[in-house]
């Protein structure tokens, strides 16, 4: 059995806490819109078998601070967990996050994974992260990966010679990391999402 959870956040304090039980799939998406300062914490408590899909979206602007603080807790065999949150910051917006994935002792097979990649508009923007991986088991697979920068230039070089403006070609980049992270979503909900960013690219002049 698969529960999938979508959920719109724009400040404040969250606090998201999930069992997954045997061989059942949690699948959430999030979309973090940084309006005031916000924090988003996530616990997820994976039994036998079990699978935890974690997708976040971020858009932040202005001098607001988001912090994002997931752990992920493997008590069992087998299970697997995978974190992903792709962010866009602008005008001096502030992220944070903690990721931890935790393997305790029996936890035979588990698998974490932790990912973020972050693009900034522009260098007032502030990016930290800080990923943890605990491992009381041997027989486990733990791996993260973080990226934090601007624009891919050579994807810009590429939509450029296919005759996009320079707005367009930051649009198009821009909405294809968010599409990749929330690729679950249905088409109702993709239209939330493509609202949203809509506003947040006028509101920012992008």
């Amino acid at each position: 059995m698969t529960e999938r959870v979508f959920r719109v956040l724009d400040g404040g304090e969250e606090y998201f806490e999930h069992e997954v039980k045997a061989n059942e799939t949690l699948e959430l998406y999030l979309l973090l819109l940084a309006k005031s300062d916000m924090t988003a914490k996530i616990r997820v408590k994976l039994q036998t078998k079990a699978c935890a899909k974690l997708r976040i979206a971020l858009l932040a602007a202005g001098r607001h601070m988001v912090s994002v603080d997931y752990l992920a807790e493997h008590e069992t065999e087998a299970s697997e967990s995978d974190f992903l949150l792709h962010g866009i910051l602008a005008d001096g917006a502030t992220k944070k996050t903690r990721m931890e994935t935790r393997f305790e002792a029996g936890a035979h097979g588990a698998k974490g994974v932790e990912r973020e990649k972050i693009t900034m508009l522009d260098e007032s923007c502030r990016n930290q992260c800080l990923p943890i991986i605990y491992a009381a088991e041997e027989d486990i697979s733990g791996e993260h990966g973080m990226s934090c920068g601007g624009i891919d230039a050579t994807a810009a070089e590429y939509l450029a010679t296919r005759g996009l403006s320079r707005r367009s070609i930051l649009r198009n980049l821009l909405r294809s990391d968010i599409s990749y992270v929330l690729d679950g979503l249905d088409d109702s909900e993709q239209k939330i999402v493509d609202n949203y960013f809509r506003d947040f690219c006028e509101q920012n002049h992008v």
